[in-house]
């Protein structure tokens, strides 16, 4: 019999099936829970948030129930980022909650939960430094939840479901209110600020981590929480809410869509992982795919460079688990000296260079950076890349089931985010044209397809994925990006009380109605004189 505690909503949507007893305790369910075949123990769930070393804000490491990829409840982690209390300002209310959602990544240590006792430049270490150095003055005053996906941190051993939009955005979203309870603790002790009256909360990622922000938007609304977490809306980078849309521009694309011209060409990929995770993920996750095997999408090849085990490796020791930047090498390695499957198939150096069609590397200030291009006629399956050429297969989403190309088809669709739905809190999305990993299609189709009011899109880069993604996180916090904050500030923001009328006595206050020194040139929206004023810097 196991002792924790759980804030009592969360309980009651997450393992409320196995409950056997309960008592209700401060406002907080105390559980003796017991289920068969499954347990949670006291050292699982966390009851406070526990203090890391970092460098920079405080950081702080919590694990969070939820439900898994088997439909059964999980216990998963996650950071979360506060401004460091004896920094000047730091004990000003909370204004913005921040769900930061991670890119795409195939190494445990570069998730959020890595940044304990790794220090690399990722998003996830540009997302923890957010609270206290935006230049937007909300946002600055902000804490930055940070879930690890299922498949890395304390469930490194679980299937990563990949782009299973759906169930991410479940998980994101209870770690978000699993997180803010435990804040409102923390910051009830005095040592650090507590929530504003009128905080708000975005969802923020790029790549991978844009998709699931936009998701978790999506579950918010669905699921009627947008009140209790007081949805402002989400921003999101070059993130792929339309699959079968960039399946189809890898094959079609000959550099030359959207009105420039890019390095693209017709049947490749530069990220060689991103075609293997993205079928992976949707036969791991989506029930129509569960009969079918790997092998009924790629070539015999393409299973044969070990791809799939790279990508499991992330729940192995640190030293044996390969980054995206290590597959990329694995690859040019192959593309150089040729393979030997472990079935003891024997491919030349020349045979590997028909499917890695481009390979190359340099130097750089983090070292020897890899470039590879695998040709997409050369990895799928004859009879797949026939079924995507087709144009007839695009009109009507098939109905029957148990054709594995169909089924895959049905998977990425119900995993794309342009449909079946409508935001009711603004969307911003940010996206490059050149962008030749995660195209701009995706972007696209997403604005065709919602309310004009609610979406605004900013092409913000004229680079390709990952030099535009390095781009979108070094200017979150600058005053270039407060202006798309404010957008979503003003639009529709669930949960608020009604604030105070600013007194017309010239005064400067912040939207909740507290005083303010004189902004200067400090971008946001303020109360002066009974009336709003909106800083931009020009």
């Amino acid at each position: 019999m196991t002792t924790f505690a759980l804030p009592k909503d969360i309980f009651m949507q997450t393992v409320k099936p196995f409950l056997e007893k309960k008592l209700l305790k401060a406002g907080l369910v105390v559980l003796l829970l017991s289920a068969t075949g499954w347990m949670l123990d006291a050292q699982t769930v966390s009851t406070s948030l526990q203090k890391v070393n970092y460098n920079s804000n405080s950081l702080f490491c919590f694990n969070y129930p939820s439900i898994g990829l088997d439909g059964q409840p999980v216990v998963l982690s996650a950071m979360l980022a506060a401004r460091d209390p004896q920094k000047a300002g730091g004990m000003e209310p909370v204004e913005r909650v921040v769900a930061g959602c991670h890119i795409t990544i195939t190494s445990d240590f570069e998730s959020p939960s890595g940044l304990k006792d790794t220090l690399i430049m990722s998003d996830c270490y540009m997302m923890a430094n957010i609270p206290g150095t935006a230049a937007h003055q909300p946002l600055n005053r902000s804490i930055v939840i940070m879930p690890d996906y299922e498949g890395y941190g304390v469930t490194r051993d679980h299937i990563h479901p990949y782009l299973a939009q759906e169930l991410t955005a479940r998980q994101v979203t209870d770690a978000i209110r699993y997180g803010v309870e435990l804040y409102r603790q923390l910051a009830a002790g005095g040592s650090y600020p507590p929530l504003a009256e009128n905080w708000r909360t975005y969802c923020l990622g790029y790549s991978q981590g844009g998709a699931v922000a936009l998701a978790t938007q999506r579950y918010i609304e669905q699921a009627q929480l947008s009140g209790e977490l007081h949805l402002a809306g989400s921003l999101c980078g070059d993130g792929p809410y339309d699959l079968i849309g960039t399946l189809r521009f890898y094959i079609e694309d000959d550099g030359d869509s959207y009105g420039v011209t890019t390095a693209h060409r017709r049947g490749r990929l530069s990220m060689p992982f991103v075609l293997a995770m993205i079928i992976k993920g949707m036969q791991d996750s989506h029930p129509d795919m569960k009969n079918h095997r790997l092998t009924d999408y790629f070539s015999k090849q393409f299973l044969d460079t070990g791809v799939f085990e790279w990508i499991e490796d992330k729940s192995k020791e640190r030293r044996l688990q390969k980054t995206t930047g290590d597959i990329r090498r694995l690859f040019y390695e192959q593309a150089e000296r040729g393979l030997t499957a472990a079935d003891g198939t024997v491919y030349t150096a020349k045979q590997m260079q028909e499917l890695i069609v481009q390979h190359s590397s340099k130097f750089s200030l983090t070292g020897r950076v890899y470039d590879v291009s695998i040709d997409v006629r050369k990895a799928l399956r004859e009879e797949l890349l026939a079924y995507l050429e087709d144009e007839s297969h695009y009109g009507n989403l098939p109905e029957e089931k148990g054709d594995p190309f169909i089924d895959l088809q049905r998977a990425l669709y119900d995993n794309s985010l342009f449909h079946g739905w409508v935001p009711t809190h603004r969307v911003m999305l940010f996206h490059s044209k050149h962008d030749i990993v995660v195209p701009y299609v995706n972007c696209e189709s997403f604005v065709q397809a919602m309310p004009q009011d609610m979406v605004n899109v900013r092409v913000f880069s004229q680079e390709d994925h990952l030099e535009a993604g390095t781009t979108f996180f070094m200017k979150i916090t600058s005053t270039s990006y407060a202006s798309n904050f404010n957008w979503i500030d003003q639009g529709p923001v669930s949960g608020l009380k009604t604030p105070p009328a600013a007194p017309a006595d010239g005064r400067w206050y912040s939207p909740d109605g507290r005083s303010q020194t004189e902004p200067g040139d400090r971008e946001g929206l303020y109360l002066r004189g009974g009336e709003k004023v909106l800083i931009r810097r020009h």
